[in-house]
């Protein structure tokens, strides 16, 4: 994507580039020049707003997943030590490891096994 609009800006500067030959040459008026200019000086700033987000974008997802594999290794080591003991302070510390909050709904108390459950995440 981000390719593509770099792509994009560089035909729109080559279009800037043919215009200011095509007002040297006389083909255009300053007018029409100027309203094309405007337009397509209008769609670089554009693109470029675009470019920024997505290169924000793309920074931020790189730094989240910087640390991956450390988080996954965390999750897993907490997953193997919760089906291997029965005991259940040893689960709640495990899952402490990794959960910031559990939150369980249950809309009444007839829905018997009916229940959502929210869960927050520390932030690894």
């Amino acid at each position: 994507m981000i390719a593509q609009i770099e792509k994009e800006l560089g035909d729109l500067q080559k279009q800037i580039d043919s215009l200011d030959n095509l007002l040297e040459q006389g083909v255009y008026s300053i007018e029409k020049y100027t309203a094309r200019s405007s337009k397509l000086n209008e769609a670089i700033s554009k693109q470029e707003e675009v470019l920024k987000q997505l290169e924000k974008a793309n920074e931020q997802i790189i730094r989240q997943s910087v640390g991956l594999p450390i988080k996954i290794k965390l999750v897993t080591h907490v997953i193997q030590g919760y089906k291997e003991t029965d005991d259940i302070t040893i689960k709640n510390k495990l899952l402490k490891e990794i959960l910031k909050k559990a939150v369980y709904y249950r809309e009444t108390r007839s829905n018997k096994g009916i229940f959502k459950l929210k869960l927050d995440l520390h932030q690894m």
